[in-house]
């Protein structure tokens, strides 16, 4: 099991614990704590203390530091112009993209199955930053998951599988689509 930091704001009302410099350190350290304590820790093969990107998080101590070392501005997208890119950039690359990742997947279930392992993906596929909006869709997120677990698939050891890393209630657009999320995890499942 791999222990990861995604303190999203839930309604628990621990995330306060994260707005104070030391926070991060204290929250681990309990949860650790009480792993040990209750003799679980043998089953976590690896803790990511902070997941992905701060700016996710609430760690105001954390971005605050980091906007004043860069100077960050914040700008905003024109997100139909980025869209239309990024489908064109995906219409023309698809099927060397789509190489790339048979290859990287058929590279880590080959170096597992040297060693009697399984493997598999914790993170989805696709895009690590999307969102519901009025301009955007979850179409080629939803595709690129249906690519790669069907070249996963193709590997008897390659056991765990994420589809994608917006399965969540708060990216509306994909959570709610059930027939899409029974058809790919019924795929997995077969």
């Amino acid at each position: 099991m791999g222990l990861a930091t995604w303190f999203m704001r839930h309604g628990t009302e621990r995330r306060n614990i994260f707005l104070e410099e030391g926070g991060l350190v204290r929250a681990w350290n309990e949860t650790l704590s009480f792993l040990q304590s209750n003799d679980l820790l043998n089953n976590v093969i690896y803790v990511d203390l902070l997941n992905e990107y701060p700016n996710w998080h609430g760690y105001d101590w954390l971005k605050n530091k980091l906007n004043n070392l860069a100077d960050l501005k914040q700008y905003r997208l024109d997100y139909r112009n980025v869209y239309a890119g990024l489908l064109n950039y995906w219409k023309e690359n698809k099927e060397s993209l789509i190489k790339w990742m048979d290859g990287r997947i058929s590279d880590i279930a080959g170096t597992a199955a040297k060693y009697n392992l399984v493997c598999g993906n914790t993170e989805g596929w696709g895009p690590i930053t999307w969102f519901d909006h009025p301009e955007l869709d979850w179409k080629w997120v939803k595709e690129s998951a249906e690519i790669c677990v069907n070249l996963a698939l193709k590997h008897d050891n390659y056991k765990f599988i994420c589809t994608s890393n917006f399965t969540h209630p708060q990216f509306r657009g994909m959570w709610e689509d059930i027939r899409w999320h029974n058809q790919i995890t019924s795929k997995i499942k077969a």
